[in-house]
């Protein structure tokens, strides 16, 4: 990677470290709408509108995504989705490490979910992720 991006995305990184949470929010869900424009979903607007149902929506997103694993809770109210690597490109070229990226996952999922579902039918929480320690990510998709 270009020395100018690394020292760049380093600077971003250090900048995020000081912001509160209302403003890391701000700037990651913005990040995380661009994000989701450039590729992801367009994938997710195709898997939903060839799917009958919610399992068939998620069997097309695993289709297109194949490092997204899901659970569907009990009750059907809920969707774990589980990654067992960091699959966000800033991470896997090297741009940056911070946890804050799982930030912008959530609300990359989020926004793509909402896009397809409608505004409001859905809320996303992060349960753990992997550049946060933990062995894998699973966001908690909450279906209202």
């Amino acid at each position: 990677m270009d020395t100018f991006f690394k020292y760049w995305f380093k600077g971003l990184e250090n900048g995020l470290c000081k912001m509160d949470e209302a403003e890391r929010g701000k700037l990651l869900k913005e990040c995380a709408v661009a994000c989701s424009r450039s590729h992801s979903l367009a994938m997710y607007q195709e898997a939903y509108n060839e799917s009958k149902g919610l399992e068939d929506f998620l069997q097309n997103l695993k289709r297109r995504f194949p490092e997204l694993n899901y659970v569907i809770g009990r009750d059907g109210g809920t969707v774990a989705i589980i990654y067992d690597h960091c699959a966000c490109d800033l991470y896997k070229t090297g741009c940056m490490s911070s946890g804050f990226l799982c930030d912008c996952s959530r609300h990359s999922l989020q926004y793509n979910l909402e896009s397809v579902m409608g505004k409001g039918k859905v809320e996303v929480v992060l349960k753990q992720s992997i550049l946060r320690g933990q062995d894998t990510c699973i966001l908690e998709v909450r279906l209202k």
